[in-house]
């Protein structure tokens, strides 16, 4: 079955988010036309936001977009983390909307100075491990998974693992010709 490169990618890097599982997931794609992936985009959303996700591009570099696929609601509690506020605050992040939050992200990917890693907040990683990581430079963790892990080593293997394996599933499922829209689950507030 020929699936679509986009919900393909999407399916492979936030299989996570699309379940519910996590808050978010990113992902970088080829871009030749902006413009096209803009249209994708919106379209895509059209489908996925009555089940409460939302896909957008957070920037373009040459032929490339970096694609963030994410749960407003999830998104929004975890921007509530008293941690996670206090990091953002002290990285110029005002206390304001998801939406104004994602437009000081984008802003500080256009930058260029260097690389965002507060972004591990608006995937939904633990504001704890997020705040380690910086300070640590990214060394001295305990695993790593899908972030670096600082705190809770065996809480985050088990969810590493339940990534694992949505992420094995959905693929199966998109292949076998289920749509991204029936994979892509409502979740209730349960966070």
């Amino acid at each position: 079955m020929n699936v679509d490169p986009l919900e393909c990618n999407i399916v492979k890097n936030c299989a996570a988010t699309l379940a519910g599982l996590g808050t978010a997931g990113i992902f970088n794609a080829d871009c030749p036309d902006p413009l096209c992936l803009e249209n994708r985009l919106r379209e895509l959303n059209l489908r996925l936001s009555p089940k409460g996700v939302k896909a957008e591009v957070l920037f373009f570099r040459k032929n490339t977009a970096l694609i963030y696929v994410y749960r407003p609601e999830r998104l929004e509690y975890c921007l509530k983390d008293p941690m996670a506020k206090d990091l953002l605050r002290r990285l110029g992040y005002e206390e304001h909307s998801v939406l104004e939050g994602l437009e000081h992200l984008k802003r500080r990917f256009s930058s260029g100075n260097q690389f965002p890693h507060e972004i591990g907040i608006f995937l939904g990683y633990p504001a704890y491990d997020v705040c380690q990581f910086i300070e640590n430079g990214g060394r001295n963790y305990l695993c790593c998974g899908t972030w670096k892990v600082y705190s809770q080593e065996e809480k985050a293997r088990c969810f590493f693992a339940r990534v694992r394996k949505c992420t094995e599933i959905y693929r199966k499922a998109l292949e076998n010709g289920m749509s991204i829209d029936r994979l892509t689950v409502s979740v209730r507030k349960s966070w």
